[in-house]
């Protein structure tokens, strides 16, 4: 009989470990879930709704002695490591081209990231999804890893940055919203700033989704847990 304990409960230590949580959840306002836990392999999968797979070096640039992403441990499960090369970049998945997130007048944006300090201190680039001038968002770091929040107006790019950055080499959360007449931004669930701004318009096609570049700005230097986008401005964060 004690051996028998001994067994289910060394099978429910097993389980609890295998079955690490993850960062985000899929709810009914979310339109796109990247747990990024997969492991292994070249594709990230979208555990939202639309389903916008995700895939490095999709544009069919890699040389074949040129290292992908890495898979290591993250903040919750599995994440991706970046090094700051083009080719370790993720686009969409061919099936992907064409899905549409949905969104209108109000976003949410958020992600678990450790960036690392790159070899210069620089810029980089996180997450796009825009048609310039026309409409879409992104998110840029600052050397100092402030948040660049980026929304299209219908003439060009409406922008505010966080006062605070990011510590490197340390997990943290940070959520980017609108809700059709301001800008914010959180650092792990605490306002950092916010600007009134009307017009912006955030529906993007998903061709357009890139993460750990974006156009004009340096690749993104160090780990991505887990993104998740949601069609409402959001206020409550978890952060443990």
């Amino acid at each position: 009989m004690r051996n028998i304990i001994i067994v289910m409960a060394s099978a429910l230590i097993a389980g609890a470990a295998y079955a690490q949580p993850s960062a985000f959840v899929s709810d009914e306002n979310t339109v796109a879930l990247w747990n990024f836990d997969e492991g292994e392999g070249p594709i990230t999968r979208d555990a939202g709704p639309i389903g916008i797979h995700l895939r490095y070096n999709e544009r069919g640039d890699r040389k074949p002695d040129e290292t992908p992403p890495k898979w290591v441990r993250g903040k919750f499960g599995k994440a991706l490591l970046f090094n700051g090369d083009l080719r370790q970049t993720l686009w969409n998945a061919a099936d992907s081209f064409k899905k549409f997130f949905g969104l209108k007048d109000a976003i949410t944006f958020e992600a678990w990231v450790k960036p690392e300090d790159p070899p210069a201190p620089k810029n980089m680039g996180f997450f796009q999804n825009m048609e310039y001038s026309k409409n879409g968002f992104r998110i840029n770091f600052s050397a100092g890893f402030n948040v660049g929040w980026q929304l299209q107006d219908g003439k060009g790019e409406v922008v505010i940055n966080s006062k605070k950055g990011l510590p490197p080499g340390v997990w943290s959360h940070f959520a980017c919203t609108y809700d059709g007449t301001v800008m914010r931004i959180y650092i792990n669930g605490v306002l950092d700033t916010e600007k009134p701004i009307n017009g912006c318009i955030i529906q993007s096609r998903s061709d357009g989704i890139s993460i750990a570049y974006t156009g004009g700005y340096p690749f993104f230097y160090g780990a991505i847990d887990s993104i998740r986008i949601s069609k409402i401005a959001r206020t409550e964060f978890k952060v443990e």
